[in-house]
């Protein structure tokens, strides 16, 4: 068995990376649904740990590390990479100037889908580290200074209050998309009714009006069009939502990309109106 103070420093540093993991991962879902600058004081909550120092803990093996630890040890590894190439590659990590820099720089690391899998693999790294905490909890008892424990409890409870703002966050950004949705259907609704009106004009028309009779045409097409968006779009959320409290990510984009396509539709259809302004239109009703 490893001595107590090496348990005591693997511990620590998985929970360092899980903490700022999920500082980044909070930020970046944040990011996502956020139309102008956060706070400032964000940065700090970024940049607690130099993942160059997380990095530098868990690499330290001692010769009689347990075998599970070091898979743990190992998986924290290969996350902390993941982090430190992609701030790496920003420029980003360390002392940051710019908000609006890091903002832009965040919004194109990754996409709600990988932003999903990174908290699903932290949660896994959690459990596993509870588990060995458990395991070695009278370790834990005896060695660590109270100062030492009540770090691991700050710790451990900003993590499960990231954990809930993370949730929370993509539960917010799928619900606004539903609201879009609900948007678009009252729309393309007033539109069916439209498009059949302008359908009996252009059968009641003179031929020699053909410069309106194509203006008419051009509209009808595309309030026909904005109905067979958002029928795929119905489809890609029913498939994105299967009803058993899962999340499926691909069919999930795949749905806002033919939603946005919806409104680009839309705003032909209603001569440029804005999807802002759409939706401003619904909210006074």
């Amino acid at each position: 068995m490893a001595d107590p103070l090496t348990i005591i420093g693997g511990i620590a540093a998985v929970l360092d990376l899980i903490s700022f993991g999920y500082k980044i991962i909070s930020v970046a879902a944040e990011l996502k649904e956020s139309t102008g600058e956060l706070e400032i004081n964000n940065e700090r909550d970024i940049i607690v740990r130099d993942i160059e120092v997380i990095l530098g803990n868990l690499r330290q093996r001692s010769m009689d590390e347990d075998h599970s630890f070091g898979r743990l040890r190992q998986s924290s590894l290969v996350i902390a990479t993941e982090f430190k190439s992609a701030l790496d590659k920003l420029k980003i990590h360390g002392n940051i100037t710019k908000w609006k820099t890091m903002k832009v720089a965040f919004v194109n690391i990754w996409d709600k889908k990988k932003l999903q899998e990174l908290d699903s693999r932290l949660r896994g790294l959690t459990l596993e580290l509870n588990t060995h905490i458990t395991a070695n909890s009278s370790v834990l008892l005896e060695e660590m200074s109270e100062a030492q424990r009540s770090r691991f409890d700050i710790v451990q409870i900003d993590i499960r209050n990231l954990q809930d703002q993370i949730a929370e966050a993509f539960s917010r950004q799928e619900n606004e998309m539903i609201a879009q949705l609900t948007v678009l259907k009252e729309a393309s609704t007033g539109i069916a009714n439209d498009t059949t009106a302008i359908q009996g004009r252009l059968e009641r028309m003179e031929k020699g009006d053909e410069k309106l009779r194509t203006t008419m045409d051009e509209i009808l097409q595309s309030g026909t069009a904005i109905q067979k968006k958002l029928t795929e779009v119905e489809r890609l959320m029913g498939s994105a939502f299967p009803g058993d409290g899962s999340v499926r990510c691909n069919e999930l984009e795949r749905a806002r990309d033919a939603l946005r396509k919806g409104y680009d539709l839309l705003a032909y259809h209603t001569f440029e109106k804005s999807e802002a302004t759409l939706v401003s239109q619904m909210s006074v009703v």
